[in-house]
């Protein structure tokens, strides 16, 4: 995955960054560890390779899951995993949103892997917008004979496209009042959906959850793990 972490630098954050005059900052960072940018949050920059021994209270304000006792949320082994048993029961979440928040345009990225992952889980992993209604670029693998899907949901609709493989990329971006959700495939950002959203400042994060009103948990365990998350924006605002 510490490729895939280099590539979404620099491809998928440098036409960003150079708009905002802090490329710089960006390359300069990713040369710091090889992959992502450490658990770094400055004026543009809200990052996290997740390669600490513990969850980073400097970039995320909130994290945890609403079924403690089979769904679980840790930070070990250079990621970020989140691991549900198949005692869970529909509509569990688990996830973690960004202390600070993004002003005006950004572009934001999350690496994962699909460490443990049957097939017709009615499993979501997402990059979501909190407090937008859904906002969101997500992996679902429906309980249905509908197989794997990436999605996008900007409310109040969204779109999907077929997906495979274990691991990629989630990308989702803001350009004035236009939000697109992307995701990687052989090197390239496949967009799946644009809307108009919020303008609003934004805090992100990863997510892995099921909604029984769509597709019901089918008890199967599953882990997922996040390599890394990169936001860069017009301004990063953090609460005094």
């Amino acid at each position: 995955m510490k490729r895939i972490c280099i590539l979404l630098i620099v491809i998928g954050l440098t036409a960003l960054g150079a708009s905002f005059g802090v490329i710089g900052t960006v390359l300069g960072a990713a040369h710091e560890d090889g992959c992502g940018v450490g658990a770094i949050v400055s004026k543009h920059l809200i990052s996290d390779s997740f390669e600490s021994k513990s969850i980073s209270s400097n970039v995320w304000g909130w994290y945890g899951t609403n079924q403690p006792n089979n769904v679980t949320l840790t930070q070990n082994d250079d990621a970020l995993n989140m691991s549900v048993s198949s005692a869970a029961t529909n509509n569990f979440t688990a996830g973690a949103v960004t202390r600070c928040k993004l002003r005006g345009d950004f572009d934001a990225t999350l690496s994962f892997r699909l460490v443990k992952w049957q097939p017709y889980n009615g499993v979501w992993v997402t990059l979501q917008a909190a407090d937008t209604g859904g906002f969101s670029v997500y992996r679902v693998s429906w309980l249905y004979d509908y197989g794997d899907d990436y999605g996008a949901y900007l409310p109040p609709g969204g779109n999907t496209a077929a997906a495979s493989g274990n691991e990629s990329v989630l990308r989702l971006s803001r350009h004035g009042a236009t939000w697109t959700g992307y995701y990687l495939s052989d090197n390239n950002w496949v967009p799946i959906g644009s809307g108009v959203g919020p303008t609003s400042d934004i805090a992100l994060g990863p997510g892995v959850s099921n909604n029984s009103g769509v597709a019901p948990f089918a008890g199967s365990a599953t882990t997922v793990a996040f390599d890394g998350f990169h936001a860069i924006a017009a301004e990063v605002v953090c609460p005094h």
